[in-house]
C-alpha cells in the first residue's frame, strides 16, 4: 500500500498517546519543500528551499484542526494554540499533499524528513518518544537525506515516498525508531550506551588489554573466533592471538538499535572485519555480522556482560512484493556492510520476512548502473547481472538447495527458482522445482519471495546467501561474484 495513503489521510485514535501536548501559546518554525523543475535538462538531485504561501494547521489526537496560519515569503509560521485544547501534530499543505510533524515544543520545522519521522512513529508507540529523542533523529536523517538528494521537481510528499525508497534511508529510519522507541530509555542513556560499545571496538583494534579489560564485566561471555569465552583475562588473551596471527585488524561497528532502562541494555550493532597478512603472507578477511551486546550499569559506567553474533529472527510481516520498500520499515537487516565506494559492486544488506504462506527476501545493492544513451550521470540502481539467493538445510553442504536466479538485463527481467536434492514427506526426491513465487526489482535492491511449502524439507535448520554479478555485453571480460555472508535463519 502506498505511504500516500497514509498521508493524505491524517487519522488517529484515542489510544495514540505523545510524549507530551501543547495548548495555549504561540508555536512557529519554517516548513521546507522541494524547488521546481524550470528546465527539460536531465533531472538533478536538490536540496530543501522554505514554502512560502502554505497552509499549516495545529490538529488535535481525532485528526480536526483547532488553529492555523500560512507561511510568509521566507516560508516562517505562526501559531496561536488554543486554549484547553490538546494538539499533537502539525500538517502543512503542500502540493501534492499534506506533510506532517510531531508537536514538541515551541519551534517545529515541516519536512520530508518529519513527515518519514511522524509516518513511523504514528503506526509504532509514539508514547516513547521525547522532544530530544525526535530532534535527535531528524538531524540525522537530514544529514543522510541530504547526502542523498532530493529529485529535483518533486512534490514534498514524493520526497518523503523517494527517501524511504532508497535502502540507506529505510534502514536508518528503522534503527533509529527502534533505538529512541524504547520504554524508559534518553538520549543521554542511549549515548552512554553506544560509547561503551566503541570503547571496546576501540581497545580490540589496538590490542589495548587494559582498556578491553575496562569495559567487561568480571566474567563476561563474549563469542570470538567460533567459541564462547567467560573470563576477561581470556579475551584479552584471544584478542592478542589474532593480533599476532594477523599484521592488520579492524574491526568497524555501527549500531542498529539500542534499547536501555536504568541499570541494562542492549545494543545490536552492524560489524565488519577487515584482517589481513595472516601469518605473514599476503591472506585477507572481509565479513559482516550483527552482534547482540548486553551491557549493565556498574557504578555509574556501562559495561558489556555478554557479546555474541545473531542469528536472523525471521519476523511477522505483511510484505508485497512491489518494488517499493515502505512495507520493509520496521524490519532490520540480517546482514549488512557499508560499501567501500560508490564505484565498488556489492550486496549491502539482506532482510527476510515472513507471512503464512511465503518467506521474502530482499537484497540490497551498491552498483552503479549507466543507460546507455540517456546524457544523465551514472547513478546507483540494479544494472544488468545475474543475483542469486540461496536456501539451503545443511550448514556443510550447500550443493543441496533452492536456488533463486534473477536476471536483469536492463530493461526486463527474469527469474527462476531451482530446488535441488529436494525430498517430499516420503522421503522420495524431487527434480527441478520451482521454488520462487514473485520478485520485483526497485531503485537499488531486489525483493522476492518463496513458498514457505518448497522449504518444508528445510525445517530443522535453514541457512541463506547471497550473491551476484554484473552480466556484460558479449565478448567482454566477465565479472567476479561478490557475495553476502551465510545467515541462519530462525522462525
Amino acid at each position: 500500500m502506498k505511504k500516500t495513503i497514509f498521508i493524505l489521510l491524517i487519522l488517529f485514535t484515542s489510544a495514540v498517546v505523545f510524549a507530551g501536548t501543547l495548548s495555549s501559546m504561540e508555536i512557529s518554525g519554517t516548513v521546507w519543500t522541494i524547488p521546481a523543475k524550470e528546465d527539460d535538462k536531465a533531472s538533478e538531485k536538490v536540496t530543501l528551499k522554505p514554502a512560502p504561501g502554505v497552509v499549516v494547521k495545529a490538529v488535535s489526537i481525532e485528526g480536526a484542526s483547532l488553529a492555523e496560519g500560512k507561511t510568509d515569503d521566507k516560508g516562517v509560521y505562526k501559531i496561536q494554540l488554543p486554549d484547553g485544547k490538546e494538539t499533537r501534530v502539525l500538517s502543512a499543505e503542500t502540493d501534492g499533499g499534506p506533510i506532517r510533524t510531531i508537536l514538541f515544543g515551541k519551534t517545529n520545522d515541516i519536512d520530508p524528513v518529519t513527515e518519514a519521522l511522524t509516518w513511523k512513529i504514528i503506526s509504532a508507540d509514539p508514547a516513547n518518544y521525547t522532544s530530544a529523542e525526535f530532534e535527535r533523529m531528524a538531524k540525522e536523517l537530514r544529514i543522510l537525506a541530504d547526502g542523498i538528494g532530493y529529485p529535483e521537481g518533486a512534490t514534498a510528499v514524493g520526497a518523503m515516498d523517494y527517501m524511504i525508497d532508497i535502502p540507506d534511508f529505510n534502514i536508518a529510519l528503522t534503527d533509529l525508531a527502534a533505538t529512541y522507541g524504547a520504554f524508559g530509555d534518553s538520549v543521554a542513556i542511549t549515548d552512554a550506551v553506544k560509547s561503551a560499545v566503541e570503547s571496546f571496538v576501540k581497545a580490540f583494534n589496538f590490542n589495548d588489554a587494559q582498556k578491553i579489560k575496562d569495559v567487561l564485566v568480571e566474567s563476561p561471555e563474549i563469542f570470538i573466533d567460533g567459541s564462547v569465552i567467560n573470563n576477561a583475562d581470556e579475551v584479552v588473551g584471544k584478542i592478542g592471538e589474532l593480533h599476532k596471527m594477523f599484521g592488520d585488524i579492524t574491526l568497524d561497528v555501527g549500531f542498529a538499535s539500542i534499547s536501555a532502562n536504568e541499570n541494562k541494555a542492549l545494543a545490536m550493532t552492524y560489524e565488519r572485519i577487515l584482517m589481513s597478512n595472516l601469518n605473514g603472507e599476503n591472506q585477507n578477511i572481509d565479513e559482516g555480522w550483527i552482534s547482540k551486546n548486553e551491557l549493565v550499569r556498574n557504578n555509574g559506567k556501562w559495561i558489556i556482560s555478554k557479546r555474541g553474533m545473531m542469528d536472523c529472527a525471521v519476523v511477522k510481516a505483511a510484505i508485497e512484493t512491489d518494488g517499493r520498500l515502505n512495507d520493509w520499515a520496521g524490519i532490520s537487516p540480517c546482514y549488512k556492510k557499508s560499501a567501500d565506494s560508490p564505484e565498488t559492486d556489492g550486496i549491502t544488506a539482506m532482510f527476510f520476512a515472513r507471512d503464512d504462506k511465503f518467506l521474502y527476501w530482499r537484497m540490497d545493492l551498491n552498483m552503479l548502473t549507466r543507460v546507455p544513451l540517456a546524457g544523465e550521470p551514472s547513478k546507483l540502481g540494479v544494472p544488468r547481472g545475474e543475483y542469486y539467493v540461496h536456501f539451503y538445510g545443511n550448514e556443510d553442504n550447500q550443493n543441496c538447495d533452492n536456488l533463486i536466479n534473477v536476471v536483469n538485463n536492463d530493461l526486463t527481467s527474469a527469474a527462476s527458482g531451482v530446488r535441488i536434492c529436494a525430498r517430499n514427506e516420503k522421503g522420495e526426491e524431487i527434480d527441478s522445482t520451482h521454488s520462487y513465487s514473485k520478485f520485483a526489482i526497485g531503485s537499488r535492491f531486489i525483493e522476492g519471495s518463496v513458498l514457505l511449502e518448497d522449504l518444508f524439507f528445510l525445517k530443522d535448520e535453514l541457512f541463506s546467501f547471497a550473491k551476484g554479478k554484473r552480466r556484460l555485453r558479449p565478448g567482454a571480460p566477465e565479472e567476479p561474484f561478490f557475495t553476502a555472508n551465510r545467515v541462519k535463519l530462525v522462525f
